[in-house]
């Protein structure tokens, strides 16, 4: 199955799940949960867009090479 990567997936791939604690005041759990499908507690992959900034800035003090684009989802040229 190829399921595109989630954008909390993404993300937390790129900067790691402790940073992105750090960077928004928010505990691993939680972090982790952004991952977690909306029936079962989480955000459905998606980082709350309020932590958006956080994290942007967080990335740029701490030398991490993300983009606000790494946000949105990445289109997948068909084979």
């Amino acid at each position: 199955m190829n399921d595109p990567e989630t954008q909390a997936a993404r993300i937390t791939r790129i900067c790691g799940v402790e940073r992105l604690a750090r960077w928004t005041s928010r505990t691993v759990t939680q972090v982790y949960r952004w991952d977690y499908p909306k029936a079962k507690g989480g955000s459905g992959g998606l980082i709350p867009a309020f932590h958006h900034q956080a994290i942007l800035d967080g990335a740029r003090d701490e030398g991490v090479k993300l983009r606000a684009s790494d946000f949105y989802p990445v289109k997948r040229k068909a084979a």
